[in-house]
């Protein structure tokens, strides 16, 4: 019907409109709205030049319609279902894309040859917060590290953001993929992989490894205090407890390193055992704690006799003291 229609001249548009929804040529056009669409269709050319797309049986169709000065209507009807079916699967597959950057539990950016963003996804926006605002498609990686340094967004720059800023850069575009750790606020941390692309632009990849950084921070930190520990409990093995000086462990453990040492370089070695006379009158008579002072006096008078870290001086038990000391060549050439 369409057919002879059009190859009759004369024919009435709005009959041709009719017999093309009758036909069933208008695939979006129900029944029940076809006086509706006419309505549309009619104003449409009365207002002047339009362009619509309209879908057909085939596919769809890029309409143009322009007045002529005589009053006419040129139409024109180009075939662009290829274009449609190009732009719909262009579409679908940044649809798709984004469905997977989404579903990434790290955070992803890809910035293009000329080093601006080109996409992220919403991982990467997350763990930038202070930075979210400046993650707009075209701008700068400098920008973007500027806006974050400006805002707190990184906490290690605080010393000096200039140099910060400029080994992060020099980083980023060399995309050698080593992982690189950057603190955020908060104590959090995020690990970073950049390489190039084939484009000339840099992808990068980052992940929040904040549990596993606090993990090592607070196994550093128990190991710190267990060496803290063992060297007090090292201490305390080898200190008497009432002078403070070496005790008979630590004094028996140095003179058998000292005398095998002394022994083997032909030097001479010296010890003093000092005992403090009718110390067990006087603490009979002026009672435990004043005898426990007079003790700790002996110790000091004997430690300040003391000015080279190899000589030693120990309680060498009850009231006796031991002062140990090595010759070595230095001091006999004096």
């Amino acid at each position: 019907v369409i057919a002879d229609l059009l190859a009759q001249p004369g024919s009435r548009f709005e009959d041709m409109m009719r017999a093309t929804i009758a036909g069933g040529a208008r695939p979006g056009v129900a029944a029940e709205d076809a006086e509706h669409y006419m309505a549309q269709r009619l104003a449409e050319r009365r207002q002047g030049v339009c362009r619509n797309l309209v879908q057909s049986p085939s596919g769809w169709i890029t309409r143009i319609e322009q007045p002529t000065a005589d009053g006419h209507v040129v139409s024109i009807h180009v075939d662009t279902t290829a274009l449609i079916e190009q732009r719909h699967a262009a579409e679908s597959a940044r649809r798709r894309l984004d469905d997977a950057l989404a579903a990434l539990p790290g955070g992803f950016a890809m910035f293009d040859a000329a080093d601006r963003l080109a996409l992220c996804n919403p991982r990467f926006v997350e763990l930038h917060a202070a930075s979210a605002q400046a993650l707009a498609p075209g701008v700068s990686y400098q920008d973007f590290l500027q806006h974050g340094l400006a805002h707190g967004q990184y906490p290690q720059a605080e010393e000096d953001p200039d140099a910060w800023l400029q080994a992060r850069l020099a980083a980023h575009r060399r995309g050698d993929d080593k992982p690189r750790l950057v603190a955020l606020p908060d104590n959090r941390w995020v690990q970073y992989h950049e390489r190039p692309t084939s484009d000339g632009g840099i992808a990068t990849a980052c992940t929040d490894v904040t549990d596993h950084v606090r993990r090592e921070q607070s196994l550093q930190r128990a190991n710190a205090e267990l060496d803290r520990t063992r060297a007090k409990l090292e201490r305390l093995s080898h200190t008497d407890g009432l002078t403070g000086l070496a005790n008979r462990r630590l004094l028996d453990n140095r003179l058998q390193h000292d005398w095998a040492r002394t022994y083997r370089l032909q030097q001479p070695f010296a010890m003093l055992l000092i005992d403090v006379d009718h110390f067990k009158r006087y603490n009979d008579h002026h009672g435990h704690p004043a005898g426990d002072d007079c003790l700790r006096q002996v110790a000091d008078v004997l430690q300040s006799t003391v000015s080279r870290e190899i000589d030693l001086v120990a309680r060498y038990g009850g009231e006796e003291f031991a002062r140990s000391e090595e010759h070595t060549s230095e001091l006999q050439s004096h």
